[in-house]
């Protein structure tokens, strides 16, 4: 699972900087590679904690439901690396424990709260993206590109906002790391089963190698 969300989901922190050249694409993949190590070693555990027990409630997840959370994500996350859709690993695994949940334990045991605001950030990511993306860029055109053309800074304004993206890549990698480490071990956690720091290092070579 970690392996196959982690070669899906890099896409979405280093795929613009590759695209604007900001940076080849072997360098973006190593330094992406980096910051998600980071973020899923130091940073997800919080998340952790929801997927592992914000769902369905501590105790009711089996090893069987866990396996089954995991192999049919993982095998849908392989599907679209194949077809190079790019998707959200995250919500994935979710929709997988959500399902699941409803056919082991019924939807009256599983926390509705929990599945209710996912469903809603779902909803609300896309379009506070889509606003702050059109806004944000319409502003500093207005506000920087439009004045700074006239000087003939538009070289050193592209370079400047090259190492911006890079910068922003690279923070976007280390969210990206604290959510994928939860995404792919959180259900082992929640089984009782198996559980501390070496889950969570095996999790984050898992994303490393499938970057």
């Amino acid at each position: 699972m970690a392996f196959n969300i982690a070669a899906n989901d890099i896409g979405n922190s280093v795929g613009t900087a590759v695209g604007s050249g900001s940076l080849r694409m072997k360098k973006a993949l190593l330094l992406g590679g980096f910051f998600v190590l980071v973020g899923a070693l130091f940073l997800g555990g919080s998340v952790i904690k929801t997927i592992s027990e914000g769902i369905i409630p501590q105790g009711l997840l089996s090893p069987r439901t866990a396996l089954v959370i995991t192999l049919t994500s993982s095998i849908w996350i392989t599907f679209t690396i194949i077809k190079k859709i790019p998707i959200s690993g995250s919500d994935a695994i979710v929709s997988s424990v959500i399902g699941a949940g409803i056919a082991s334990i019924g939807i009256q045991n599983m926390r509705t709260d929990v599945v209710g605001f996912i469903v809603l950030s779902w909803i609300m990511s896309p379009v506070a993206g889509f606003l702050t993306g059109f806004v944000i860029y319409r502003s500093i055109r207005r506000v920087l590109i439009k004045p700074l053309q006239g000087m003939g800074m538009r070289d050193r304004l592209e370079k400047v906002f090259s190492y911006l993206q890079i910068l922003s890549s690279s923070f976007s990698a280390l969210n990206l790391g604290a959510v994928d480490i939860a995404v792919a071990t959180g259900v082992i956690f929640a089984t009782g089963y198996a559980g501390g720091y070496w889950i969570r290092i095996l999790g984050a070579l898992g994303l490393a190698s499938g970057i």
